[in-house]
Formats: C-alpha cells, structure tokens, sequence
C-alpha cells in the first residue's frame, strides 16, 4: 500500500503584507525617482532596520524654498488689499493643512520605512506642499504646472529617501489639496465682483456691481 509523500516546501509566513494603491495623475511626478515605487509597505518590525539614505537638498532647502516663495508672492505680485489677503489665505491653509496632518499621524501611528519614528502617514511634506500648489493654482492658473510639479518632485523624493511609502505621500498630497480648496471657497477674493441688489422707493430695484481691483 503506498504511503503518501509529505511535502518539504516550507509553510507560507503568517504576517501579510499591505499593498499601496496606485499613483495618481495628481502626482504622477514620482516615477521621476528611481525606487520610488519600491517603497510599498512596512517590512516585519523583527527584520533588520535598512540603511538610511542620505538627506537631500530638495526635501529640505528645497520644501523651504518652495514654500518660502508661494507664501511671499502674493505680497509681491498683488500687494495693497488683494496681496495681504492672499497672503493670509495661504498662511491660513498651511495651517490647517498642518494640524490635520499631525493629527492623522498622531492616530494612525505608522512606522516610517526607515524605522525611524511612527510619523509616516500621511506625508507632512506633500500635504502642505499641494495645499500651496492648490493655492497658487488658484491665483495665478498660468503658473499651475510648475507648482504643482515641484510638489510632486518634493512628495517623490520623500519616497526615495525612505521616509514614506508612495501611500503617505498619495494621502498627504489629497489632504493638502483638499484642504486649500476649502479655505479658497471659504474666503471671498477682493478681486472678484460682489453683486447686490439695491430697491428704491422711487424706482424698480437697481442691479448694482462692485469690484475691487
């Protein structure tokens, strides 16, 4: 009677692993760092940590330089009334997009790939660099591509230094977007004409506009 062959191949591992979503046009930037799709998920805490890549330029002069000049423009390409309330605007934004950043990373508690704190998600760096993409989109549209590039390159390198997965960076990058837009619908721009209706007791209602310029 033939007995039955038990087999050798080893059992699979129990842990599984997280797989990140896709990138989207949004920052579609990131395939322009090499390794930057690698970063996928967290590896097992009982795994060696991995080597940390060196700081760059870009993710530190760089992001101060980028947000340094989006903030500072509205003062000097508007000035007066418009430039000083783009310009809290913008403050504005970076701030809430800040706080809600550090409160997502506060809970959500994951570890960064280079195992260096538990900060990862979502990206700080691509939160508020697209929120002031999305600000700068807004008052000066000719001028969209670039910032919204540079966020992308910013965000893309985060990745390349093994301070996030391409997730954090996605999520962060949705965030500050998502949170400009809603200080931009909030405030009213002094550009933009106010129109009100006036009724006068010797006339039918007058249509009237006002605009600051």
């Amino acid at each position: 009677m033939p007995f039955a062959r038990r087999s050798t191949r080893p059992s699979l591992p129990r842990h599984t692993r997280r797989l990140s979503p896709a990138l989207p046009l949004l920052v579609s930037g990131m395939m322009l760092s090499p390794g930057a799709c690698a970063q996928t998920a967290p590896e097992p805490s009982s795994a060696p940590a991995p080597p940390r890549v060196r700081s760059s330029v870009l993710a530190n002069e760089g992001t101060l330089l980028f947000l340094g000049a989006g903030a500072a423009l509205p003062l000097l390409e508007d000035g007066g009334r418009i430039g000083r309330s783009r310009a809290a605007r913008t403050f504005t934004s970076l701030a809430l997009t800040t706080a809600l950043t550090e409160g997502l990373k506060s809970a959500t508690k994951e570890e960064r790939p280079d195992r260096s704190d538990r900060k990862s998600f979502p990206s700080g760096h691509a939160s508020i660099t697209f929120a002031l993409a999305t600000m700068r989109a807004q008052f000066r549209p000719k001028q969209a591509p670039y910032w919204y590039a540079g966020a992308a390159l910013i965000s893309a390198d985060r990745v390349r230094l093994r301070r996030h997965y391409a997730h954090d960076v996605i999520a962060g990058a949705l965030l500050g977007h998502l949170t400009a837009r809603y200080v931009l619908k909030q405030w009213h721009d002094p550009r933009t004409p106010q129109v009100s209706v006036e009724s006068s007791s010797q006339s039918a209602p007058l249509l009237t506009v006002r605009a600051s310029f």
